[in-house]
């Protein structure tokens, strides 16, 4: 599983335990990240690498991203949702439908595709409208634990948003805490159906 994102801790904000649970059931986790952070988010983020068993490198442009992609071969990619408020999130997002349009040129496409929403998204513009929920309602306090070793980032501010949003989306599924991902379908991919059923 590869999740592309924009700065370092995103994923731990965002997505973390989904991860974690996947890597549980032997999937590897490979956080690939623009390359435009300052050194101490990359030490800050090695920590976190180390704790948690997952794989992180870095991109500077579309053609690297796609590089990486078709290096890695992920069978699901997950990244920020192409309507976020925050310009960096947007960028990455772009990036990596770009990259997967020229993947399809090398006959090879990740099994799914999604995106992940942020908290300064809710009740802006357009709802972020997820289509699958992770059940993270035992594992928050380990989650938020991740997150304070970004100590260069505000992590208690940071703790706040991720507990008012995963609270949020719990209500949905009436568990303490959840996690969201909105799956996506390629417009490239579609198969015709015969039955709505199936």
């Amino acid at each position: 599983i590869m999740f592309i994102w924009a700065h370092n801790d995103d994923a731990e904000i965002f997505v973390w335990w989904t991860l974690l649970l996947h890597q549980k059931n032997w999937y590897e986790i490979i956080l690939t990240i623009m390359d435009h952070e300052a050194e101490n988010r990359k030490v800050e983020q090695n920590i976190v690498d180390k704790m948690s068993w997952f794989k992180s490198n870095y991109f500077n442009s579309e053609t690297q991203l796609k590089d990486i992609l078709l290096a890695e071969k992920p069978i699901i990619v997950i990244t920020h949702w192409s309507n976020d408020r925050h310009p960096d999130h947007r960028k990455v997002s772009d990036q990596t439908i770009n990259a997967m349009k020229q993947l399809k040129i090398e006959k090879w496409l990740p099994i799914r595709f999604y995106y992940c929403s942020t908290y300064d998204n809710l009740w802006l513009d357009e709802e972020f409208a997820p289509t699958h929920y992770v059940d993270i309602s035992n594992l928050q306090d380990s989650k938020n634990n991740l997150i304070k070793q970004f100590k260069s980032q505000n992590p208690e501010y940071r703790i706040k948003k991720s507990n008012v949003i995963s609270a949020l989306y719990w209500s949905r599924i009436k568990q303490d805490f959840a996690e969201w991902l909105k799956e996506i379908h390629y417009l490239w991919k579609i198969e015709p159906t015969k039955n709505l059923l199936y």
